[in-house]
């Protein structure tokens, strides 16, 4: 005879415990709460999947686990598919609610979604979804997208005290009897936030979080713009809040109040500058995410469909060279080795490597996107696919950049530092030297050691300049330009 009732709190990327409505609607709720996360093995199986984001959600489970702890409260982490896991609570529970948080994934999660809603609708379990970061499901167009975007920004915080939270507290046998695979996450244990060490892989976590986000607003923020593109520096100038974004452990919410904060009690424009250049980024953030959540079929297909006819031939041996920074083009190499390392380069270097793999090796920006969201820790499929694409060219409504390199390297590394630091074979080699375009075949005695570049720069970046254009003018790439536009850009009126 099943006996308790409960309410379910399915996390997914949503992994804190403050500023959370769907705890909050489960306290509300007034039945005892069961918090889960299961690494479902659909999603962990797939090419867009890698340790980076397993050790990161691990951490901030883990974060959640000890301060609920704590106060004698738990959560549970499993291996199952959803549907299987609900089945086998069945068993023990009657599961009269569940609260989620929205999710704008990829293709994978959201027919998982889809299957879901028809699961819980069949057991008669209310399953209540909320919006997450101010994403809003079902719009067609972006007409008052903005102030209904900055309206949901103002609401109050989902907070609640977490004394107040009833969970159920199963243990080990107990879950054991009901043949629920759970993953222990005592194994982990998280470094004391003493240093910021920018150089390795972050560690996940609302605590961390914070912690992140206060240094940046305490100080680091006073080189942002002067930082931002430069790939050393911008390792600390830059906040580093996307991937505690990406996975949860801070809302969008919560990181807009403290920038707003931060900006009322300044009275320095250049502090104020800096403050404001990193607020158009959080908006720029969202409007990519609902821009996503509207047109989710560019996962898999060209935005602007007239681009379906160049890069139609995959060259296997130019990928794996660009996968594994083994190009001989020196700013992409060190790019792509300090990415696989650990999880991280900023914002123009990510640009310069989708231009480089689309333009100069004129590949289908789809032969990289998996592998590139395994390797970015801050993984998130509303800004992933739809900036590979820009970067790419195939919106038709970007302008078409084709970033140089070799100059991109002598205006953001100048010195080659950052250049040096991944490629150790460049470590005797004359800076003007790693600034010049260098052809295949050329030998130069300070590259002896280092690769020849896998194409020749110069012609590859005139046939990508003369097809892309091409294309673009073109009447059919004007046509969808258009359609384009009318889905996705605000409206004046």
């Amino acid at each position: 005879m099943q006996e308790e009732k409960i309410s379910l709190v399915w996390l997914k990327r949503d992994l804190r415990l403050s500023d959370h409505e769907p705890i909050f609607r489960a306290i509300e709720a007034g039945l005892p709460v069961f918090i889960f996360y299961s690494f479902e093995p659909d999603i962990t199986m797939s090419a867009d999947w890698s340790e980076f984001h397993e050790s990161f959600i691990y951490d901030s489970l883990l974060d959640m686990e000890l301060r609920l702890r704590d106060l004698n409260k738990r959560l549970y982490v499993f291996e199952e598919a959803i549907e299987d896991l609900i089945v086998k609570l069945e068993q023990k529970f009657q599961i009269q609610n569940v609260f989620s948080h929205q999710e704008v994934g990829n293709a994978i999660s959201y027919e998982r979604d889809l299957r879901m809603k028809d699961f819980f609708q069949y057991r008669n379990i209310n399953w209540t979804e909320c919006e997450l970061n101010g994403v809003m499901r079902g719009l067609k167009n972006r007409k008052s997208w903005n102030s209904k975007f900055l309206a949901k920004l103002k609401v109050r915080d989902y907070d609640f005290d977490l004394a107040a939270l009833n969970t159920v507290n199963l243990s080990n046998y107990e879950m054991a009897q009901m043949l629920l695979e759970f993953k222990n996450l005592s194994f982990r244990q998280i470094k004391p936030f003493l240093k910021i060490d920018f150089s390795q892989v972050l560690h996940g976590g609302e605590t961390l979080a914070k912690a992140f986000m206060r240094s940046f607003f305490e100080g680091r923020f006073q080189n942002y713009n002067k930082h931002i593109s430069k790939p050393s520096l911008a390792q600390e100038s830059c906040s580093r809040l996307a991937p505690y974004l990406s996975w949860g452990n801070l809302s969008l919410k919560q990181v807009f109040n403290a920038y707003q904060c931060k900006y009322n009690a300044s009275e320095d424009s250049w502090e104020k500058r800096n403050l404001s250049a990193f607020k158009s980024r959080l908006f720029w953030r969202s409007h990519f995410i609902q821009k996503f959540e509207t047109e989710s079929e560019m996962e898999f297909q060209n935005q602007n469909p007239a681009f379906n006819y160049i890069r139609t031939e995959d060259n296997h041996e130019l990928i794996e060279s660009f996968e594994n920074g083994m190009t001989g083009f020196p700013l992409v190499d060190a790019s792509m080795r300090c990415l696989r390392a650990t999880g991280y380069i900023n914002f123009r270097m990510r640009a310069m490597l989708a231009s480089f793999f689309t333009h100069i090796l004129w590949q289908d920006w789809r032969c990289i996107s998996d592998y590139l969201a395994s390797v970015f820790l801050d993984y998130e499929p509303g800004i992933h696919y739809p900036q590979l694409q820009m970067q790419a060219g195939t919106t038709g409504v970007n302008t078409i950049r084709i970033y140089n390199p070799f100059l991109q390297c002598e205006r953001q590394d100048p010195d080659a530092l950052f250049v040096r630091k991944w490629i150790p074979e460049l470590q005797d080699t004359p800076t003007e030297l790693i600034h010049r375009v260098r052809k295949p075949g050329e030998q130069l005695l300070f590259f002896k050691n280092y690769l020849d570049p896998i194409v020749d720069y110069e012609s590859s970046y005139r046939r990508a300049k003369e097809d892309l254009w091409a294309v673009k003018n073109s009447p059919e790439a004007k046509y969808y330009k258009q359609k384009i536009l009318d889905t996705h850009v605000q409206s004046a009126k």
